[in-house]
């Protein structure tokens, strides 16, 4: 009996020393995960964003730098601490005094530094908005940056000492010039017409499509609809986005319109199946969803004053959709998400709108 019991008491302790073993290797593993999100979180898109909120004075949603808010740092410090992030302001401030001892030692200190303010910001906008990954040496990295900037090859070929090397000197402007930049070339839409509320959800497939948001018809809902109708309307409608946002033929978003696939965008975020499936209330990690996914795949203009306003209006049209009890593409009377055609098709929006606008005139006449 006491052999028994001994080997039971030795077979306990082996289990629960296993099991010691088993929680600290699962501790380790999520301090591990969680030490990688945070590298993957700065990575590339965190570095960007530390250096958006050095270029620009407006961000909203944490994400989405503002057209005509682009500013210039103010010490190379400044820049330096955006390059590392915050993650890494030990290390940041470690190498700012690098440079001011270097600087010392070259007799730099009364003098302009090993770089200005100005130069340094604009070399940060040339790498921020690069679309190569350059795995070579430094020597070629830089004969490349030069190479696809004539500000910064100017900059590159002024020593700064000479009465002409003051003249070739980087500007504020030139920095401003290039931050701002990213932002040329987008249709300029119709002040009387950008005024408008924005386009919201009429079902949870989409906003009208026999009215745009200025007040312009595209079709009569009395109207039996048919093919002959349904081609007129997507004519009428896909001529007026054309000329009101720059899109497509077919009345999309482009790379370079005025609008932007915020309504697609707000689908994909508060699908039936995903994080928001059941959400009726609008909060703020759907609205930084949102705008985080417009900012990683979206097409168009979205860099505007007041987005974040325009995102939460778009939203609580959905939720308000969600509400009423309407199907919605990717629940199981709606279809996959992104998938079937026919959920999607202009057809298929015209015939639910319309019986929504129809209700909504007979309640009138009632």
């Amino acid at each position: 009996k006491t052999d028994s019991s001994t080997d039971k008491t030795a077979t306990q302790y082996d289990r629960t020393n296993e099991a010691s073993k088993t929680d600290a290797k699962n501790e380790n593993s999520k301090v591990c995960d969680k030490k990688n999100k945070k590298e993957k979180k700065f990575g590339i898109e965190g570095l960007h964003m530390e250096l958006d909120s050095m270029f620009f004075s407006k961000i909203e949603c944490e994400c989405i730098p503002i057209k005509g808010s682009g500013r210039v740092a103010t010490t190379l410090d400044e820049v330096v601490h955006a390059v590392f992030g915050s993650s890494r302001a030990m290390i940041a401030s470690q190498l700012c005094e690098e440079i001011k001892r270097l600087e010392y030692a070259l007799g730099l200190e009364q003098g302009r530094g090993l770089m200005t303010p100005e130069e340094a910001t604009l070399l940060c906008v040339v790498m921020r908005n690069c679309k190569e990954n350059w795995l070579v040496g430094t020597e070629v990295m830089v004969e490349k940056l030069v190479s696809s900037n004539a500000v910064l090859k100017k900059m590159w070929n002024c020593g700064g000492s000479s009465a002409n090397d003051q003249k070739t000197m980087v500007t504020s402007r030139d920095v401003l010039a290039a931050i701002e930049a990213k932002f040329e070339g987008y249709f300029p839409e119709p002040q009387k017409h950008s005024e408008k509320k924005v386009p919201l959800f009429i079902t949870p497939f989409g906003p009208s499509v026999y009215r745009c948001a200025c007040g312009v018809w595209f079709g009569d809902p009395k109207q039996p609809i048919n093919d002959e109708i349904l081609e007129k309307m997507k004519k009428a409608r896909n001529v007026h986005f054309q000329n009101v946002y720059g899109s497509d033929a077919n009345g999309y978003p482009t790379a370079k319109s005025s609008h932007y696939s915020l309504h697609r965008v707000v689908q994909q975020v508060l699908s039936p199946k995903g994080s928001f499936g059941k959400a009726t209330v609008r909060n703020d990690p759907m609205v930084q969803a949102v705008a985080a996914k417009l900012v990683k795949k979206a097409k168009g203009n979205f860099y505007i004053e007041k987005v974040r306003a325009k995102i939460e209006e778009v939203i609580d049209s959905y939720l308000a959709c969600r509400k009423r009890g309407m199907r919605e593409p990717g629940d199981e009377r709606g279809g996959k998400t992104g998938g079937s055609k026919d959920i999607y098709s202009f057809e298929t929006r015209a015939k639910m709108e319309q019986d929504l606008l129809l209700d909504a005139i007979s309640a009138d006449i009632e």
